[in-house]
């Protein structure tokens, strides 16, 4: 895996029939990656740009019912946003809504 990704989620999605992670590429948002086999992953498709001068961290996609593991076509993405990059005490929770299309 390349350097640059950091903090990844694996979930398995039964609409694609594949697995996805997602991670934050540094500096750029976060990324999501899909898989056949856990190691080929092939090329990433962008799902959050991230602003200049914020951090977007910690990515997690749940699924509209409730579980990690499979969410079917839609999901919410949850992670933490530091609209300044040099105060790290001002972590705040955002989420996204993520469809995917086969």
């Amino acid at each position: 895996m390349n350097d640059n990704r950091v903090s990844p989620q694996v979930n398995y999605d039964d609409y694609l029939d594949k697995y996805m992670m997602i991670c934050r590429w540094h500096d750029h948002g976060f990324y999501i990656y899909l898989s056949d086999d856990l190691l080929d992953w092939g090329t990433g498709v962008m799902l959050v740009a991230e602003p200049t001068g914020e951090d977007y961290l910690y990515p997690s996609l749940v699924g509209l019912n409730g579980s990690d593991k499979d969410g079917d076509q839609n999901y919410d993405l949850y992670f933490c946003h530091t609209p300044d990059e040099g105060n790290p005490g001002t972590h705040k929770l955002r989420r996204a809504w993520v469809t995917f299309f086969n």
